[in-house]
């Protein structure tokens, strides 16, 4: 069921108009919203600790593989000990520098026992430090993961929050569009017209307060036949209009063929186009015209009376109402076979008769909405009367490439699409204006056709319009807020490995220090061996020791494995997995490339390079 009805089931009286299907497919699309809410927050809290957990990982990794590069290095140094002390000092015949050279040997012997002893002091060192420096990194990522985690969910259930409203809103929203039919119900059997915008919306508090309009009250309101209300008013101008267009019957039918024909003359009729009328024909047509409500053909006769007044005529209304009903009386449109219990309705023809009465000459015409749009390009100020929802009359004040604005006969303006407007138009129009459209001849539309054509009753209630847009359109502006919630989470890993990174710099900038000192106590060996011995032992030293080499042995190769190893691991093990944004990736590889690697040559630490300046320059580098 997609609208449900309750009337009353003793006066019969529409009460209430509930849009079932509509409020059922709003539920449902709340639900899936919440639902992907929830989705969405359970898969962003697990990437966060899975970003959270690889950093941790990563850390101890960078320590294992700089903790094992110190003991590849103390191995490496171990072996050039071993090396040196089975090498045999060549002392030849006669060579009196025997001593001095066993004696360089003993004291080179000693430098690199003393390197070695103090990368097994470094090595001691370097624990104690990574060990404090991983529960530090350890606690400062679990709290940084709880603040994210809370932020996530905050976010979340702002989202359900959202929802709610929303849906609060899309419910008032609803209640309000379908008060409308009910109201316009007894508006239109009442007082025969339409409820103005204005009145509507005198009724949105009592629906949203209440849930539903209070018809015994309604009825009440608009039935008060005491002088002065609008009932009474429309009821006297009725039976006015009414009592005039029988009087004129009457004597008409009074009439011999030459004061017949100077009515029909009168009314713009030629009278060889007229019907014959007798008693029997005016007797049932005056019962058909005693059986009409208040609305009385009002559509057509106030879509007249707006062309005319944009023309700066303004006639007398129950002049217009009475003439317009004659001429269909006296052309056959409403006849004595007319059902009786039918809405009085208007013809085109007898609209287009009755506009020249007044002094204006409109055409019947079979236009296009191309044809309205060239009109009201050339002439904004014009009016055109068109037959909509096959019958009803209205005026059209405005025309684009999208949309149409149309008067109605009370008074309010009605902006339609295009789309929807070409849906209920047959291009039954009534214009001033066929001059401005080319080839207007060929769309005339014969008199026979026009008179046809007809209309006076009210337009089709606007009922629940757009209401799946609207449910689509809340929706959506819920679904933005959880992409963004879900965009944050690329922004907040990337926060916990900037953190690593920051992490790691301060780290690896305490461990540096043994770097230098052990750096600083070796140069002297190599050195010493490099410009003292090179003759002795320069064909068995290798590159780690012995010349230009020795600079960079301990100082860069010590780190450069570990740094490599660790950031490789982020990069590589898990964060393309994740979605992590690439600015964060080219931060992190930057870390290998320009910033916390440059730091660990032998020159960054003869210069007392600051690794807080190298991890910015790698982040400078990574956010290019």
């Amino acid at each position: 069921m997609l609208v449900d009805y309750q009337y009353d089931p003793v006066t019969g009286d529409l009460l209430s108009v509930t849009n079932v299907g509509q409020r059922r497919t709003m539920q449902d699309e709340v639900l899936q919203a919440k639902d992907k809410v929830s989705e969405d927050k359970y898969y962003a809290l697990e990437d966060v600790a899975l970003a959270a957990n690889l950093s941790i990982q990563a850390f101890k990794t960078s320590i294992d593989a700089a903790r094992a590069q110190l003991q590849a290095e103390r191995q490496q140094t171990e072996n050039e000990l071993h090396n040196l002390e089975n090498q045999d000092v060549d002392c030849g015949f006669l060579d009196f520098s025997c001593g001095d050279k066993k004696r360089a040997k003993s004291r080179g012997l000693d430098q690199i026992r003393d390197a070695i002893r103090q990368i097994d002091q470094a090595i001691v060192s370097f624990n104690e430090d990574a060990a404090a420096k991983l529960v530090e990194f350890d606690t400062q990522m679990t709290a940084q993961l709880a603040a994210k985690k809370a932020a996530i969910e905050a976010d979340g259930q702002k989202a359900f929050s959202e929802l709610d409203a929303q849906a609060g809103t899309f419910d008032q929203e609803m209640k309000r569009q379908e008060s409308e039919p009910v109201v316009s119900n007894y508006y239109r059997s009442i007082l025969g017209r339409d409820a103005t915008k204005t009145e509507l919306q005198s009724f949105y508090a009592e629906v949203a307060s209440n849930g539903v309009v209070n018809v015994a009250a309604l009825k009440a309101k608009l039935s008060d036949a005491s002088a002065g209300s609008e009932f009474s008013a429309r009821t006297t101008r009725m039976h006015r209009i009414r009592g005039e267009i029988e009087s004129s019957l009457d004597a008409y039918l009074a009439s011999d063929s030459q004061g017949r024909a100077a009515v029909l003359t009168s009314l713009g009729i030629d009278p060889s186009q007229a019907v014959s009328l007798t008693l029997s024909d005016i007797q049932k047509i005056k019962q058909f015209l005693d059986n009409q409500d208040l609305h009385f053909g009002e559509s057509a006769i106030d879509s007249l009376m707006n062309l005319l007044a944009a023309k700066g005529i303004m006639p007398n209304r129950d002049d217009v109402a009475t003439k317009l009903v004659l001429v269909d009386i006296f052309t056959g449109v409403i006849n004595p076979f007319t059902n009786e219990n039918s809405q009085l309705l208007v013809s085109l023809y007898s609209l287009q008769k009755v506009a020249a009465l007044y002094g204006v000459s409109p055409s019947s015409l079979r236009l296009t909405y191309d044809d309205l749009l060239s009109i009201f390009t050339q002439a904004p100020s014009t009016r055109v009367l068109v037959h909509v929802g096959d019958v009803h009359y209205s005026v059209v004040t405005s025309v684009t490439q999208d949309q149409v604005t149309l008067l109605e006969s009370n008074g309010d303006l009605v902006t339609i699409k295009k789309a929807d407007f070409e849906k209920t138009w047959d291009g039954a129009s009534l214009s001033t204006d066929a001059q401005l459209i080319p080839q207007s001849q060929a769309k005339i539309i014969p008199a026979s056709e026009a008179q046809k054509i007809t209309g006076g009753c009210f337009f089709l209630i606007p009922m629940i319009i757009g209401a799946i847009s609207s449910i689509m359109g809340a929706i959506a502006g819920i679904l933005a807020a959880i992409g963004g919630l879900i965009a944050q989470i690329g922004a907040l890993i990337g926060n916990i490995l900037v953190g690593f990174g920051q992490a790691i710099g301060g780290f690896m900038q305490a461990v540096g220090g043994f770097v230098h000192s052990i750096y600083l106590g070796v140069k002297f060996v190599a050195v010493s061996l490099f410009h003292g011995l090179t003759g002795l032992f320069a064909s068995t030293l290798p590159q780690a020791i012995a010349g230009a080499g020795a600079k960079v042995t301990l100082g860069q190769a010590i780190f450069n494995t570990a740094i490599k190893i660790g950031t490789s691991y982020i990069v590589n093990k898990g964060l393309t997995a994740l979605g992590v944004d690439p600015v964060y990736a080219s931060i992190l590889s930057s870390f290998v490339t320009g910033g916390i690697h440059g730091g660990f040559t032998s020159q960054g630490l003869d210069l007392g390079f600051s690794l807080a300046d190298g991890l910015k320059g790698g982040l400078q580098i990574g956010a290019q």
